[in-house]
């Protein structure tokens, strides 16, 4: 072994060809190396990527779940419906609609109200939602309710009074805010529910 190793450090420092060999040599090994490297990062990140995929589907999946799992059950009703006279504009007075809306928490948990806004439905302009203030984190417990006066600008001096109603929507949330809901009530088409995720 000894014997063929001192050849070989000869034929380095003897042979015109050696340095050519050697760095051709040299560079297989290294372009073996370095394609060797670039095969394993590019399976390493495909790996990376695919766990972060499937833990983003779980993320997703999970806050699903949750959210499915919290249905709120709002009841929404209007009461003491009635028309009275209202802003002066120019020289005529709009008729206003007046009304009481209940907010009831009929489900099993807690809902968050973070908005609560009303119209005039039924007249020929455009439905105009006013927001109405609600107290800062209002959390509608199960069987509790919440109740609010609200005098709507119908945007006209007299209304028919058997064609004009209102339209509450109330944005709502479960405690954690995870999943958004959206209630539409009015007369006419009843409630209707819409779900988001943040």
């Amino acid at each position: 072994m000894a014997y063929e190793w001192g050849r070989f450090i000869w034929w380095l420092y003897h042979d015109p060809n050696a340095p050519g060999v050697v760095q051709a040599f040299t560079a297989i090994v290294t372009a073996i190396l370095t394609g060797t490297l670039i095969f394993f990062t590019w399976r390493y990140n495909r790996l990376t990527r695919q766990n972060v995929e499937i833990a983003a589907r779980m993320a997703t999946t999970a806050a699903k779940q949750l959210a499915s799992g919290y249905q709120p059950e709002l009841a929404i009703d209007f009461t003491e419906m009635a028309f009275v006279t209202g802003s002066l504009v120019g020289t005529t007075r709009n008729a206003m609609l007046g009304l009481l809306v209940i907010l009831r928490n009929t489900g099993e948990h807690p809902i968050k109200i973070r908005e609560l806004m009303a119209g005039v439905i039924g007249i020929t302009t455009p439905v105009q939602l006013g927001g109405v203030l609600v107290p800062s984190g209002l959390v509608l417990m199960p069987d509790k309710e919440f109740r609010t006066r609200l005098t709507l600008d119908t945007g006209l001096p007299s209304v028919d009074t058997k064609r004009v109603s209102a339209m509450v929507v109330v944005h709502c949330s479960d405690l954690a805010e995870v999943s958004e809901h959206r209630f539409v009530y009015s007369e006419s088409d009843g409630l209707r529910h819409s779900l988001g995720f943040k």
